[in-house]
């Protein structure tokens, strides 16, 4: 009949039903996409891949390059490794060019840690550093400790020798007395041979004959 023209079928939609279908599916998204963005993840720094050498020269004992890790790590948590025994690497800076007794490696442009060569009961140094190694990659592996500089050169003053391998310049009396700073006494350091490009000589001139 004509007049049940304009009645809805079964599950027929009206345009109704497809405007709140729709709303609601959008609804639905805004909010997964505003509780995923209110949810905060912990994001970690992928690790610093370890350094390991080729070819190295070894001073004092030999060891692991496995697992070092970046002098830096060290020195931005100090409080995590004082006392401990650490394995770290790093870019020497200075070598002392009296005895070879210390090496410093870069931390930043301001910051440094000091490589202490260890001594025995007499006070005499069982190994020492090539004075020519500023520059080059290092592996160190021994005890991290705090101490001034005035502590540090303490052992050297008992051996008479302070002169001879301290770096006192730029250091006044109330700094060396107060300021603290980091330092490694290592049982053994590993140090990246120089390229061969560095290491290139002369040739002789080649006589000719006429």
């Amino acid at each position: 009949m004509s007049g049940n023209s304009g009645m809805l079928r079964p599950n027929q939609k009206t345009p109704f039903h497809f405007a709140m279908t729709r709303f609601l599916s959008v609804l639905a998204v805004a909010l997964l996409v505003l509780t995923g963005c209110s949810e905060t993840t912990e994001v970690q720094e992928p690790a610093a891949p370890a350094v390991t050498f080729a070819s190295f020269d070894v001073f004092g004992s030999e060891f692991d390059q496995a697992d070092s890790i970046p002098v830096q790590n060290v020195a931005s948590s100090p409080a995590d490794f004082l006392g401990e025994p650490v394995k770290v690497s790093g870019t020497i800076t200075e070598v002392c060019q009296g005895r070879g007794c210390w090496m410093t490696l870069q931390v930043s442009d301001a910051q440094m840690v000091r490589i202490v060569m260890p001594r025995d009961e007499n006070n005499n140094y069982l190994f020492t550093l090539d004075k020519g190694m500023s520059g080059r990659r290092a592996i160190v592996q021994g005890t991290l400790d705090e101490s001034t500089l005035a502590e540090f050169e303490a052992p050297m003053h008992q051996g008479g020798d302070a002169e001879d391998h301290h770096d006192g310049e730029g250091h006044d009396e109330e700094e060396m007395a107060t300021g603290l700073e980091l330092h490694i006494t290592a049982s053994g350091v590993l140090v990246e041979k120089a390229e061969e490009s560095e290491e290139v000589t002369e040739e002789a001139p080649v006589e000719t004959t006429d």
